[in-house]
């Protein structure tokens, strides 16, 4: 009997242990959303728009702009432009993600024929309460960019 109650502590203390450590993984993430492509293509006239709603102005946080494509895509680096309309006013960031590395590897976490590029936009700032829009296009030389997946935008907790 008393072997089970020790046993069943343990058990329970573990388990708490894994659900904070699993909680704290994902505390630094504020906003995350991402936007597919119809049919592995990205048509310059096809805006991707992601609306966030900020209640907090006084963490400190990281803009990432974040990009999914898949094996086969053609270009070194992806050009877009972000639009940020904030409650203190509307800035554009021209954005270049570098896709393949000097020896023509393809940069970025891979899994399979699937990779992934988060790079950041604005760091460690603090943003002022209300509604924030973000609005990416790509700026591609060509109206058709194929094997892109998914944009996202990504609001973090600035880990400086």
């Amino acid at each position: 009997m008393k072997q089970r109650r020790i046993t069943t502590i343990c058990t329970l203390w573990c388990i708490g242990i894994l659900a904070v450590s699993l909680q704290s993984c994902q505390n630094n993430s504020i906003f995350t959303e991402y936007a597919k492509t119809e049919n592995l293509e990205w048509l310059s006239s096809d805006a991707k728009t992601f609306t966030f709603e900020n209640t907090d102005d006084s963490t400190n946080v990281d803009l990432l702009v974040a990009f999914r494509y898949a094996q086969g895509f053609q270009f070194n680096a992806m050009q877009m432009n972000l639009i940020e309309k904030t409650p203190v006013g509307n800035f554009t960031y021209p954005v270049s993600i570098q896709i393949r590395d000097s020896k023509g590897a393809y940069i970025g976490e891979g899994s399979g024929d699937i990779w992934d590029i988060e790079i950041p936009i604005k760091q460690n700032v603090k943003l002022a309460k209300g509604t924030y829009t973000f609005i990416i296009n790509h700026t591609m030389p060509v109206s058709k960019v194929h094997m892109v997946m998914e944009v996202g935008c990504k609001i973090v907790k600035s880990k400086r």
